[in-house]
């Protein structure tokens, strides 16, 4: 059976458009849990809604970026599919997908260190690490 580009292509904008959700939904349930554990280590009040509020920005702006990545995508293998043999057309596209891919490896790299600073302020305050 030959695999043709479209079926490839079909195959990654279902793969992009499902996995992320996925990864999203236990992104936030780690980041609310290292919230709760931090405010609740500071003795914060009403540390419930903030870590509600914080967490809902963070999903908001992930599917936020998930949405554009999936249009760049989608987009792009428009682009490519319809270039018709035009050479310069075709680049223009693989760049799209290119610039598309970049973009979400970034955001995921951003999300690493944010979860990351997150939890090292988690463990120190749950250590009692600090100066005073």
């Amino acid at each position: 059976m030959k695999i043709s580009l479209k079926h490839i292509f079909v195959s990654l904008v279902i793969l992009s458009v499902f996995l992320p959700m996925v990864n999203f939904a236990y992104a936030e349930d780690d980041i609310l849990r290292n919230l709760e554990t931090a405010a609740g280590a500071a003795n914060l009040q009403r540390t419930a809604n903030l870590q509600l509020f914080i967490g809902r920005i963070i999903q908001f702006f992930l599917g936020f970026l998930g949405i554009i990545f999936v249009g760049m995508i989608i987009y792009g293998g428009f682009m490519y599919l319809t270039a018709s043999g035009d050479s310069n057309k075709a680049g223009k596209a693989k760049n799209l997908i290119r610039d598309a891919i970049i973009g979400v490896i970034i955001v995921l790299a951003a999300y690493a260190i944010a979860y990351t600073v997150i939890s090292q302020i988690q463990a120190s305050m749950t250590s009692g690490g600090g100066t005073g």
